[in-house]
């Protein structure tokens, strides 16, 4: 109403005016695949046993179809005393991300890593793949620009005045509730799906004549 108020208060003056207006959009998506993401690290006195272990650890991977190797190194390292280093041993780290929709395929890939190898892991989560976030963003995009055309027709309806779209300002933001589940074993359940909003916020400024 008190939009309507000004609206009028300026047409009757005979002025023209810009206005601008936000507005919000938002797609729900629901995740279809769960994600373990791992860090593994061993050590050895010699880099060449630490190259034949990751080279075995990736085939064994490789072969759940599963998981992708997102990166591993080989290292030395020293104990620093004084100005002298002595050597200890070499130390390997590689990370794996690893994503199926049941949660036994991920429990293999705990299994097969075995116990010589020390294996961190962050929670089980479910997600959505990025070209689902993608596509969805552009629907909402495409959503803005309906919605301008829309508006500028509303506002010639309401107001008697032609308005015409200067601009339009998208920002976007994708959020979801954070949820912390138990760490991947044999008897691991389920986690508990939860939905990812994407949402795009849009500024639109008119120029109205009456």
């Amino acid at each position: 109403m008190r939009l309507l108020a000004l609206l009028f208060t300026l047409i009757t003056a005979g002025f023209g005016f810009d206005l601008s207006i936000k507005k919000e959009f938002s797609s729900t998506l629901e995740p279809q695949t769960m994600r373990l993401d791992l860090s593994i690290s061993s050590t050895n006195a010699k880099s060449t046993l630490l190259k034949s272990e990751a080279e075995e650890l990736f085939a064994k991977v490789a072969s759940l179809r599963i998981c992708k190797n997102r990166g591993h190194f080989i290292t030395p390292i020293y104990n620093y005393k004084e100005s002298s280093k002595k050597f200890i041993h070499y130390e390997l780290r590689a990370d794996l991300s690893c994503e199926s929709a049941q949660i036994e395929k991920l429990g293999e890939v705990v299994e097969l890593i075995g116990s010589n190898l020390k294996v961190t892991q962050n929670p089980i989560r479910w997600v959505v793949d990025d070209l689902s976030i993608a596509e969805a963003k552009e629907q909402l995009e495409f959503e803005t620009i309906n919605y301008a055309r829309t508006y500028a027709a509303k506002l010639r309806s309401k107001s008697r005045s032609e308005c015409t779209l200067k601009a339009i300002e998208i920002g976007t933001d994708r959020s979801s509730a954070p949820v912390v589940f138990a760490k991947m074993n044999s008897s691991a359940l389920e986690p508990t799906k939860e939905n990812i909003e994407v949402r795009i916020s849009a500024e639109y400024s008119y120029e109205c004549k009456p």
